[in-house]
C-alpha cells in the first residue's frame, strides 16, 4: 500500500527573524514540552498547512506571517510543497515548483493525483463536482488539540462549502467507496446538469405556449377566392415585410414572457427554499440538545451541531440573495419587454390602417387584417415551440432512466466493500473501546463509522475522549485495509490534558504502538512524561522548550539559507479553479 511520509519541515518568519527545521522519523515522532504553550500545537498545525490545510491556529501564531516548507514522500518518490499567505507551491524532487494561487482547483487536483486521493464532492448549491481542498484528505488522520477531541472529522477549518460531505468522505476513507463509486457520480451530476437544462427549456416552451394562446385571438371563420386575392395583392405590394417583422417581434415578445415566467416561477422556488431553510433551522434550534434529528417528513437522519445549525443558517442567507437576483432580473425583462410591446404595438398600428378595407362580421365573429395576420404569427411561433417541446419531453424521460440505472449501478459497484469495511469496524472499534477502558461506552449503538457524532457523547468526558481515540485508530486501520489512497500520518495532538488518568495515558501509548501499521507514521504531541517512553525509545523525540515560541532566533540565518530563495524567485503562478 502507498504511504505518505513527512520528512522534513522548514519553517521561516522573516517578521519575529526567528526559523526553525527538523527533521522527522518514518515511523514514531513524539513531541514534547514542559507546558502546554511552547508550541508542540503549532508545529503539528504546520505539517497540514504547508500542504493547503486550513487548521486552526491561534492568533498569536497568524502573526507570525511565516512560510513553510515540507518535504514528503509517496512510495519513495520524493516532493517538496511551500506555502506563504499568498500562494502555495508543489515540485517532485529535482523538478521546478509549479506555483498555484488557490488551495483549491489545480493544486487539489495535483496533490490529488500523488497521493490517489479520488473524491468528489459538489460545492452548496452546484450540481458540478470536483476533487476538494487537500484538508479532505487528511481529515481522519489528525486529532486538533482541542476540536478533534469534541467531535471526529472536525479539525480543520473551511470546509462548510461543501453541504452533507461526510456521506461520501467517511466510507471513501474506510474504503468502502472507490474512484468508480465517484465515476458514476460524476456521470450523475452530468445527467442532472442536462437535466436541469431541458427542463428550463421545456418551462420556458410551455410559457411560451400559453402566453401564444392567451395573447392572440383564433380565427374560425373563412375567407372567400376574391377576399384572399384582393389581401394577397395587398401583402405582395405592401405587407410582406410588414407581416415579417410583426412575426419576429411578436416572437421576441412571447420568449420575454415565458422568460419572465420562468423566472417566477425560480422565484416562488427560492421563497419556498428559504422559508423551508427558516422552519428547518427553527426545528434544529428547538432540538439543539440533540446532537442527530430525524426529519418529519423523510425520516432522514442529519447531524445537528452548532456548525449544522450554522450552516442551515448560510443556507437561508444564500436563498435570500437568490430571491434578490431573480428579483432584479424579473425587473430588467420588464423593461425590455416594455420596449418590445411598444414597437409591437406600432406595427398594429401600421396594420390598422389597412383594417378598413379587410373587415367583416360572420355569425358574431369579427375579424379583420390584423387579426389574420397576428394569427398567422402566432400558428408559426406555436409550431415551432410545440415541436421543440416534444423533443425535449423525450430528452427528459431518458436522461430520468439514465440517472437511475447510473444510481443503481454506482450502489452495485461498492454494495459488498462497504459491507466488508463496516463489518470490520464493528469488529474493531468495540476491542479499541475496551482496550482504552471506556467501559461507559454503549458500542452497539455505533454501529459504522457513519455513528460518529455519537461517539464523543458516549460515556463521561474522558471516557469520551478514549472512544474518540478508538474511532480514530478504527478509521486509520480501515483506510490502511481498504482505502485506495496513500496512507497518511497519524497526528495525535495532546491526548493528556483531555483529562485522562495517569494509567489510562500509559494504555493509549500501548495502543498507538499496537495498532498503527508498518507503514504508517505517527505523530503524538504530549507533556514531557515517562508514559511516553516506549514509543520514544521506539522513534525520534523532539524537546520544545521556548515558552509560547516554536520559532528559534539562532536556526533564523540557517533556515532563510535553505527555503529564503523559494519565495523570492519570480514564478509563473497557475491558478485554482474556484
Amino acid at each position: 500500500m502507498k504511504s505518505l511520509i513527512f520528512k522534513k519541515l522548514m519553517i521561516l518568519s522573516e517578521q519575529e527573524q526567528k526559523g526553525i527545521q527538523l527533521t522527522f522519523d518514518k515511523k514514531i515522532n513524539v513531541i514534547v514540552g514542559t507546558d502546554n504553550s511552547v508550541g508542540k500545537s503549532s508545529l503539528v498545525k504546520n505539517l497540514f498547512w504547508a500542504l493547503g490545510c486550513n487548521p486552526y491556529f491561534d492568533d498569536a501564531w497568524k502573526g507570525a506571517e511565516s512560510k513553510t516548507v515540507i518535504e514528503f514522500s509517496v512510495n519513495e518518490m520524493d516532493y517538496i510543497c511551500a506555502r506563504d499567505d499568498s500562494r502555495i507551491m508543489l515540485a517532485e524532487r529535482g523538478k521546478p515548483f509549479k506555483v498555484y494561487s488557490k488551495i483549491t482547483g489545480d493544486y487539489a487536483e495535483a496533490f490529488a493525483s500523488i497521493v490517489g486521493f479520488n473524491a468528489l464532492l459538489p460545492a452548496r448549491d452546484s450540481n458540478v463536482a470536483s476533487i476538494p481542498p487537500v484538508a479532505f484528505y487528511f481529515l481522519p488522520f489528525y486529532i486538533d488539540q482541542k476540536r478533534g477531541w469534541i467531535e471526529a472529522w472536525d479539525s480543520f477549518s473551511d470546509l462548510r462549502q461543501y453541504a452533507r460531505w461526510t456521506n461520501d468522505i467517511i466510507p471513501y476513507h474506510c474504503g468502502a467507496f472507490t474512484k468508480e463509486y465517484f465515476q458514476f457520480t460524476d456521470e450523475m451530476y452530468g445527467v442532472e446538469r442536462k437535466k436541469a437544462d431541458v427542463s428550463d427549456e421545456v418551462t420556458r416552451i410551455d410559457t411560451a405556449i400559453s402566453v401564444v394562446d392567451e395573447f392572440i385571438p383564433q380565427i374560425t371563420t373563412t375567407v372567400d377566392k376574391e377576399e384572399l386575392a384582393e389581401i394577397k395583392v395587398e401583402l405582395e405590394k405592401d405587407l410582406v415585410d410588414l407581416h415579417s417583422f410583426q412575426e419576429v417581434v411578436f416572437e421576441e415578445v412571447a420568449n420575454l414572457k415565458a422568460n419572465r415566467k420562468h423566472q417566477e416561477i425560480q422565484l416562488r422556488i427560492a421563497e419556498t427554499s428559504f422559508k423551508e431553510s427558516e422552519l428547518d433551522y427553527n426545528f434544529a434550534l428547538k432540538r439543539s440538545s440533540e446532537v442527530e434529528l430525524e426529519c418529519p417528513t423523510c425520516g432522514t437522519n442529519y447531524d445537528n451541531t452548532l456548525v449544522d445549525r450554522f450552516s442551515l443558517l448560510q443556507d437561508q442567507e444564500q436563498s435570500k440573495q437568490v430571491c434578490f437576483r431573480i428579483q432584479s432580473e424579473i425587473e430588467l425583462l420588464d423593461a425590455e419587454l416594455s420596449e418590445k410591446l411598444e414597437e409591437f404595438n406600432n406595427i398594429k398600428g401600421r396594420i390598422d390602417e389597412l383594417n378598413k378595407k379587410y373587415y367583416r362580421e360572420e355569425k358574431e365573429t369579427k375579424f379583420d387584417l390584423s387579426t389574420i395576420l397576428d394569427s398567422v404569427a402566432a400558428h408559426s411561433v406555436r409550431y415551432r415551440v410545440e415541436s421543440s417541446r416534444q423533443e425535449n419531453i423525450v430528452k427528459l424521460t431518458d436522461l430520468s432512466h439514465k440517472k437511475k440505472e447510473l444510481m443503481a449501478d454506482r450502489t452495485k459497484a461498492v454494495k459488498e466493500r462497504k459491507k466488508e469495511s463496516f463489518n470490520k469496524f464493528k469488529e474493531i472499534f468495540p476491542a479499541l473501546v475496551s482496550k482504552l477502558g471506556a467501559h461507559g461506552v454503549k458500542t452497539s449503538v455505533i454501529k459504522s463509522p457513519m455513528s460518529h457524532k455519537k461517539v464523543a457523547i458516549s460515556g463521561g468526558a474522558a471516557e469520551g475522549t478514549r472512544a474518540l481515540l478508538a474511532y480514530y485508530i478504527s478509521v486509520y486501520n480501515l483506510s490502511y485495509l481498504f482505502s485506495e489512497t496513500a496512507l497518511a500520518p497519524f497526528v495525535v495532538d495532546t491526548p493528556k490534558q483531555q483529562e485522562q488518568a495517569e494509567i489510562r495515558y500509559e494504555v493509549i501509548v500501548e495502543s498507538l504502538l499496537e495498532n498503527i501499521p508498518e507503514e504508517g507514521q505517527v505523530f503524538l504531541c504530549g507533556m514531557d512524561d515517562p508514559a511516553l517512553e516506549p514509543m520514544s525509545s521506539q522513534g525520534k523525540t523532539f524537546y520544545l522548550k521556548n515558552e509560547r515560541s516554536l520559532l528559534r532566533e539562532e536556526e533564523y540565518n540557517s533556515v532563510k539559507k535553505q527555503i529564503g530563495g523559494i519565495f523570492e524567485k519570480p514564478m509563473e503562478t497557475k491558478g485554482g479553479k474556484p
